[in-house]
Protein backbone atom coordinates (compact mmCIF):
# COMPACT_ATOMS: atom_id res chain seq x y z
CA UNK A 1 0.00 0.00 0.00
CA UNK A 2 1.40 3.37 -0.98
CA UNK A 3 0.85 6.53 1.01
CA UNK A 4 2.74 9.18 2.83
CA UNK A 5 3.01 7.33 6.12
CA UNK A 6 1.64 3.81 6.30
CA UNK A 7 2.35 2.94 9.92
CA UNK A 8 1.46 4.69 13.17
CA UNK A 9 4.63 5.78 14.89
CA UNK A 10 5.07 5.71 18.65
CA UNK A 11 4.86 9.20 20.04
CA UNK A 12 3.07 10.69 17.01
CA UNK A 13 0.48 13.32 17.90
CA UNK A 14 -1.89 15.68 16.17
CA UNK A 15 0.40 18.50 15.15
CA UNK A 16 -2.15 20.60 13.28
CA UNK A 17 -5.60 22.13 13.35
CA UNK A 18 -8.64 20.05 12.34
CA UNK A 19 -9.37 19.93 8.62
CA UNK A 20 -12.19 22.31 7.71
CA UNK A 21 -14.47 22.58 4.67
CA UNK A 22 -14.83 25.81 2.67
CA UNK A 23 -16.63 26.70 -0.53
CA UNK A 24 -16.41 29.09 -3.46
CA UNK A 25 -19.01 29.70 -6.18
CA UNK A 26 -18.17 30.76 -9.72
CA UNK A 27 -20.63 33.69 -9.64
CA UNK A 28 -22.66 35.64 -7.10
CA UNK A 29 -25.46 36.04 -9.63
CA UNK A 30 -26.64 34.40 -12.86
CA UNK A 31 -28.16 36.85 -15.34
CA UNK A 32 -30.14 35.08 -18.05
CA UNK A 33 -30.78 38.35 -19.88
CA UNK A 34 -33.75 38.61 -22.23
CA UNK A 35 -35.40 35.41 -23.38
CA UNK A 36 -38.29 34.88 -25.75
CA UNK A 37 -41.45 33.52 -24.14
CA UNK A 38 -41.45 29.69 -24.17
CA UNK A 39 -37.73 29.68 -25.02
CA UNK A 40 -35.18 28.36 -22.56
CA UNK A 41 -31.63 29.20 -21.54
CA UNK A 42 -29.31 27.15 -19.37
CA UNK A 43 -26.43 28.55 -17.33
CA UNK A 44 -23.90 26.75 -15.15
CA UNK A 45 -22.91 27.57 -11.58
CA UNK A 46 -19.76 25.86 -10.28
CA UNK A 47 -19.28 25.12 -6.58
CA UNK A 48 -15.65 24.53 -5.61
CA UNK A 49 -14.41 22.84 -2.45
CA UNK A 50 -11.46 25.05 -1.41
CA UNK A 51 -11.07 23.91 2.17
CA UNK A 52 -9.05 21.07 3.65
CA UNK A 53 -12.01 18.74 4.32
CA UNK A 54 -14.88 17.46 2.12
CA UNK A 55 -17.65 20.00 1.50
CA UNK A 56 -21.26 18.89 2.03
CA UNK A 57 -24.22 20.66 0.48
CA UNK A 58 -27.86 20.42 -0.55
CA UNK A 59 -28.59 22.66 -3.55
CA UNK A 60 -32.25 23.66 -3.81
CA UNK A 61 -34.32 25.89 -6.07
CA UNK A 62 -38.07 26.56 -6.10
CA UNK A 63 -39.25 29.46 -8.28
CA UNK A 64 -41.48 29.87 -11.34
CA UNK A 65 -39.59 29.73 -14.66
CA UNK A 66 -36.32 28.51 -13.04
CA UNK A 67 -35.40 24.83 -12.75
CA UNK A 68 -32.31 23.12 -11.39
CA UNK A 69 -31.95 20.44 -14.05
CA UNK A 70 -28.70 18.82 -12.87
CA UNK A 71 -26.35 18.93 -9.92
CA UNK A 72 -29.05 19.61 -7.34
CA UNK A 73 -29.85 17.79 -4.14
CA UNK A 74 -27.41 16.51 -1.56
CA UNK A 75 -23.73 16.12 -2.45
CA UNK A 76 -20.21 15.88 -1.04
CA UNK A 77 -17.25 17.49 -2.82
CA UNK A 78 -13.69 16.43 -1.99
CA UNK A 79 -11.09 19.19 -1.39
CA UNK A 80 -9.87 20.60 -4.69
CA UNK A 81 -12.88 19.25 -6.59
CA UNK A 82 -15.98 21.02 -7.93
CA UNK A 83 -19.65 20.40 -8.78
CA UNK A 84 -21.60 22.00 -11.61
CA UNK A 85 -25.21 23.06 -11.15
CA UNK A 86 -27.16 23.61 -14.39
CA UNK A 87 -30.06 26.08 -14.11
CA UNK A 88 -32.73 26.46 -16.81
CA UNK A 89 -34.76 29.64 -17.33
CA UNK A 90 -38.02 28.82 -19.19
CA UNK A 91 -40.60 31.63 -18.96
CA UNK A 92 -44.14 31.12 -20.24
CA UNK A 93 -45.29 34.74 -20.00
CA UNK A 94 -43.54 38.06 -20.55
CA UNK A 95 -42.07 39.85 -17.55
CA UNK A 96 -39.18 40.07 -15.09
CA UNK A 97 -38.27 36.94 -13.14
CA UNK A 98 -35.99 36.63 -10.12
CA UNK A 99 -35.11 33.77 -7.84
CA UNK A 100 -32.53 32.71 -5.25
CA UNK A 101 -30.49 29.54 -5.57
CA UNK A 102 -29.20 28.19 -2.26
CA UNK A 103 -26.09 25.98 -2.76
CA UNK A 104 -26.63 24.67 0.78
CA UNK A 105 -22.93 24.70 1.59
CA UNK A 106 -22.48 27.83 3.68
CA UNK A 107 -21.75 29.91 0.59
CA UNK A 108 -24.03 32.89 0.11
CA UNK A 109 -27.14 32.32 -2.04
CA UNK A 110 -26.90 33.11 -5.75
CA UNK A 111 -29.36 35.54 -7.34
CA UNK A 112 -31.03 34.43 -10.57
CA UNK A 113 -32.63 36.96 -12.90
CA UNK A 114 -34.12 36.96 -16.37
CA UNK A 115 -36.53 38.90 -18.56
CA UNK A 116 -39.10 37.22 -20.82
CA UNK A 117 -40.33 39.05 -23.89
CA UNK A 118 -42.58 38.31 -26.81
CA UNK A 119 -40.69 37.35 -29.99
CA UNK A 120 -39.79 40.29 -32.21
CA UNK A 121 -39.47 40.41 -35.98
CA UNK A 122 -36.22 39.87 -37.86
CA UNK A 123 -32.94 38.36 -36.68
CA UNK A 124 -32.17 39.49 -33.15
CA UNK A 125 -29.51 38.40 -30.70
CA UNK A 126 -29.46 38.16 -26.92
CA UNK A 127 -26.41 37.14 -24.89
CA UNK A 128 -26.37 36.01 -21.25
CA UNK A 129 -24.55 36.88 -19.16
CA UNK A 130 -23.68 40.29 -20.58
CA UNK A 131 -19.99 39.78 -19.69
CA UNK A 132 -17.72 37.08 -18.29
CA UNK A 133 -15.57 37.80 -15.25
CA UNK A 134 -13.29 34.90 -14.35
CA UNK A 135 -12.15 36.49 -11.10
CA UNK A 136 -8.65 35.76 -9.84
CA UNK A 137 -6.72 32.53 -10.49
CA UNK A 138 -3.07 31.53 -10.23
CA UNK A 139 -1.04 31.95 -13.42
CA UNK A 140 -0.51 28.57 -15.05
CA UNK A 141 -3.96 27.28 -14.03
CA UNK A 142 -7.26 27.59 -15.93
CA UNK A 143 -10.94 28.26 -15.30
CA UNK A 144 -13.92 27.88 -17.68
CA UNK A 145 -17.28 29.63 -17.92
CA UNK A 146 -20.24 29.37 -20.29
CA UNK A 147 -22.39 32.01 -21.94
CA UNK A 148 -25.44 31.67 -24.17
CA UNK A 149 -26.31 33.25 -27.52
CA UNK A 150 -30.06 33.26 -28.11
CA UNK A 151 -31.99 33.93 -31.31
CA UNK A 152 -34.95 35.96 -30.05
CA UNK A 153 -36.25 37.27 -33.39
CA UNK A 154 -38.28 35.66 -36.14
CA UNK A 155 -35.41 35.03 -38.60
CA UNK A 156 -32.25 32.91 -38.41
CA UNK A 157 -29.42 34.51 -36.43
CA UNK A 158 -25.94 34.30 -37.96
CA UNK A 159 -23.25 34.30 -35.25
CA UNK A 160 -19.48 34.01 -35.62
CA UNK A 161 -17.67 33.45 -32.32
CA UNK A 162 -14.01 34.55 -32.24
CA UNK A 163 -11.66 35.47 -29.41
CA UNK A 164 -8.37 37.18 -30.36
CA UNK A 165 -6.56 37.16 -26.99
CA UNK A 166 -4.17 34.32 -26.02
CA UNK A 167 -5.15 34.49 -22.33
CA UNK A 168 -8.65 33.29 -23.30
CA UNK A 169 -9.75 30.45 -25.58
CA UNK A 170 -13.05 29.28 -27.08
CA UNK A 171 -13.38 25.72 -25.81
CA UNK A 172 -16.70 24.80 -27.42
CA UNK A 173 -18.84 26.22 -30.25
CA UNK A 174 -16.41 28.72 -31.70
CA UNK A 175 -16.65 29.91 -35.30
CA UNK A 176 -19.76 30.48 -37.47
CA UNK A 177 -23.20 29.20 -36.46
CA UNK A 178 -26.77 29.63 -37.72
CA UNK A 179 -29.23 29.79 -34.82
CA UNK A 180 -32.90 29.32 -35.65
CA UNK A 181 -35.54 31.53 -33.98
CA UNK A 182 -36.14 30.38 -30.43
CA UNK A 183 -32.92 28.32 -30.34
CA UNK A 184 -29.73 29.06 -28.46
CA UNK A 185 -26.03 28.25 -28.53
CA UNK A 186 -23.91 27.58 -25.43
CA UNK A 187 -20.30 28.71 -25.77
CA UNK A 188 -17.59 27.77 -23.29
CA UNK A 189 -14.65 30.12 -22.73
CA UNK A 190 -11.48 29.19 -20.84
CA UNK A 191 -9.24 31.65 -19.00
CA UNK A 192 -5.68 30.34 -19.37
CA UNK A 193 -3.13 32.97 -18.25
CA UNK A 194 0.53 32.00 -18.20
CA UNK A 195 1.70 35.22 -16.53
CA UNK A 196 0.36 37.40 -13.73
CA UNK A 197 -1.72 40.45 -14.67
CA UNK A 198 -5.18 41.85 -15.37
CA UNK A 199 -6.67 40.77 -18.68
CA UNK A 200 -9.64 42.06 -20.71
CA UNK A 201 -10.65 40.96 -24.17
CA UNK A 202 -13.58 41.67 -26.55
CA UNK A 203 -15.18 38.43 -27.71
CA UNK A 204 -16.53 38.95 -31.24
CA UNK A 205 -19.92 37.32 -31.84
CA UNK A 206 -20.55 38.50 -35.39
CA UNK A 207 -22.44 41.34 -37.04
CA UNK A 208 -25.81 41.06 -35.27
CA UNK A 209 -24.60 40.40 -31.73
CA UNK A 210 -22.61 42.94 -29.74
CA UNK A 211 -19.14 42.00 -28.48
CA UNK A 212 -18.96 40.22 -25.13
CA UNK A 213 -16.31 41.45 -22.70
CA UNK A 214 -14.30 38.75 -20.94
CA UNK A 215 -11.94 39.59 -18.10
CA UNK A 216 -9.83 37.94 -15.44
CA UNK A 217 -6.90 38.42 -13.11
CA UNK A 218 -3.91 36.12 -12.78
CA UNK A 219 -1.73 36.14 -9.69
CA UNK A 220 1.83 34.88 -9.56
CA UNK A 221 2.10 31.28 -8.45
CA UNK A 222 3.57 31.03 -4.95
CA UNK A 223 7.13 29.80 -4.90
CA UNK A 224 7.21 26.50 -3.07
CA UNK A 225 10.46 24.55 -2.84
CA UNK A 226 10.44 20.78 -2.74
CA UNK A 227 13.68 20.72 -0.75
CA UNK A 228 12.79 23.61 1.54
CA UNK A 229 9.01 23.19 1.97
CA UNK A 230 7.84 19.70 0.97
CA UNK A 231 10.65 17.43 2.16
CA UNK A 232 10.55 18.94 5.70
CA UNK A 233 6.89 17.88 5.93
CA UNK A 234 7.94 14.25 5.46
CA UNK A 235 10.82 14.68 7.90
CA UNK A 236 8.85 16.44 10.65
CA UNK A 237 5.79 14.18 10.66
CA UNK A 238 7.55 10.84 10.95
CA UNK A 239 6.91 9.79 7.37
CA UNK A 240 10.59 9.16 6.65
CA UNK A 241 10.68 6.69 9.55
CA UNK A 242 8.01 4.63 7.79
CA UNK A 243 9.25 5.15 4.27
CA UNK A 244 13.02 4.90 3.95
CA UNK A 245 15.64 2.49 2.78
CA UNK A 246 15.27 -0.85 0.97
CA UNK A 247 12.41 -1.92 3.27
CA UNK A 248 10.41 1.30 2.83
CA UNK A 249 6.69 0.79 3.38
CA UNK A 250 4.87 0.44 0.08
CA UNK A 251 8.20 0.54 -1.73
CA UNK A 252 8.22 4.33 -1.40
CA UNK A 253 11.38 5.95 0.01
CA UNK A 254 10.61 9.47 1.29
CA UNK A 255 14.02 10.15 2.74
CA UNK A 256 15.96 13.18 1.40
CA UNK A 257 17.44 12.37 -1.97
CA UNK A 258 15.26 9.61 -3.44
CA UNK A 259 11.89 11.07 -2.34
CA UNK A 260 11.27 13.29 -5.40
CA UNK A 261 11.81 10.44 -7.87
CA UNK A 262 9.57 8.20 -5.78
CA UNK A 263 6.68 10.67 -6.06
CA UNK A 264 6.45 12.69 -9.28
CA UNK A 265 4.96 10.71 -12.19
CA UNK A 266 5.58 7.50 -10.24
CA UNK A 267 2.85 4.83 -10.21
CA UNK A 268 1.49 4.13 -6.74
CA UNK A 269 2.21 0.60 -5.53
CA UNK A 270 -1.07 0.37 -3.64
CA UNK A 271 -3.38 2.31 -5.97
CA UNK A 272 -2.03 1.52 -9.46
CA UNK A 273 -2.49 2.84 -12.08
CA UNK A 274 -2.91 6.02 -10.03
CA UNK A 275 0.17 8.27 -9.84
CA UNK A 276 1.62 9.43 -6.54
CA UNK A 277 2.09 13.02 -7.78
CA UNK A 278 0.61 14.24 -11.07
CA UNK A 279 2.03 17.72 -11.87
CA UNK A 280 -0.71 20.40 -12.06
CA UNK A 281 -3.38 17.93 -10.86
CA UNK A 282 -4.13 17.52 -7.14
CA UNK A 283 -7.34 15.59 -7.79
CA UNK A 284 -5.47 12.62 -9.27
CA UNK A 285 -2.36 12.76 -7.06
CA UNK A 286 -2.31 9.99 -4.45
CA UNK A 287 0.00 12.04 -2.21
CA UNK A 288 -2.46 14.94 -1.97
CA UNK A 289 -5.44 12.63 -1.54
CA UNK A 290 -3.77 10.89 1.39
CA UNK A 291 -2.62 14.11 3.07
CA UNK A 292 -6.00 15.83 2.57
CA UNK A 293 -7.87 12.67 3.59
CA UNK A 294 -10.23 12.93 0.62
CA UNK A 295 -11.10 9.25 0.84
CA UNK A 296 -10.25 8.77 -2.82
CA UNK A 297 -7.16 6.69 -1.96
CA UNK A 298 -8.07 5.05 1.33
CA UNK A 299 -7.46 6.57 4.74
CA UNK A 300 -5.64 9.80 5.41
CA UNK A 301 -1.97 10.05 6.28
CA UNK A 302 -0.17 10.35 8.65
CA UNK A 303 -2.69 8.20 10.56
CA UNK A 304 -4.20 9.98 13.54
CA UNK A 305 -1.99 13.02 13.02
CA UNK A 306 -2.96 15.06 9.93
CA UNK A 307 -0.55 17.73 8.79
CA UNK A 308 -1.56 21.36 9.49
CA UNK A 309 -3.67 23.16 6.83
CA UNK A 310 -0.79 25.56 6.07
CA UNK A 311 1.46 22.64 5.15
CA UNK A 312 -1.28 20.98 3.11
CA UNK A 313 -1.63 24.27 1.22
CA UNK A 314 2.11 24.13 0.42
CA UNK A 315 1.74 20.64 -1.01
CA UNK A 316 -1.21 21.78 -3.11
CA UNK A 317 0.65 24.87 -4.37
CA UNK A 318 3.72 22.78 -5.22
CA UNK A 319 1.67 20.30 -7.26
CA UNK A 320 -0.27 23.06 -9.06
CA UNK A 321 3.05 24.76 -9.88
CA UNK A 322 4.04 21.64 -11.80
CA UNK A 323 5.71 19.74 -8.90
CA UNK A 324 9.20 21.14 -9.66
CA UNK A 325 12.34 19.53 -8.27
CA UNK A 326 13.57 22.74 -6.66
Amino acid sequence: MAGVCLAVLAGCSDLGDPLTPACEVSATALDFGQVAVNDSVELVLVIRSIGSAPLSGNATLSCPAFTLISGGGRFVIAPGQSRSLVVRFLPTTAGLYTCTLDPGTGCRPVLLAGVAQDPTSGALCEVAPASLDFGSIVAGTTRAQDFVIRSIGTADLEADVALPCPEFAIETNGGPHTIAPGDSLVVRVRFQPTLAGNFNCPLDLGITCSDLTVSGTATAAPTVSFAGDIQPIFNNHGCVSCHSGPAAAGGMDLSPGPSYGMLVNHVSGGYAPAIRVVPLDTANSVLYGKLANTGQFGGGMPPGSPIPPAELAKVRAWILAGAPNN
